[in-house]
């Protein structure tokens, strides 16, 4: 999958899957921005790792189930 050009929220991006996907989205080209709930030094974590891809990226805090966040 190539993904050159495109830009990606992965929910969850600061560890386990989220984390792993997030990575593979910016192996293959993708600009990644991660969504965390709690962990914002393991979200930064991943946000450095994906700029060492090359890529653009980013970290956002929230949490789907509080609509007021």
């Amino acid at each position: 999958m190539r993904l050159e050009g495109r830009k990606a929220f992965i929910t969850g991006g600061s560890r386990g899957i989220g984390r792993s996907l997030a990575l593979e989205f910016a192996r293959e080209g993708a600009d990644v921005v991660v969504g965390f709930r709690r962990d914002e030094d393991a979200a930064n974590q991943t946000v450095a790792e994906l700029k060492a891809l090359g890529r653009i990226a980013g970290a956002v805090q929230g949490d789907l189930m509080d609509a007021n966040m």
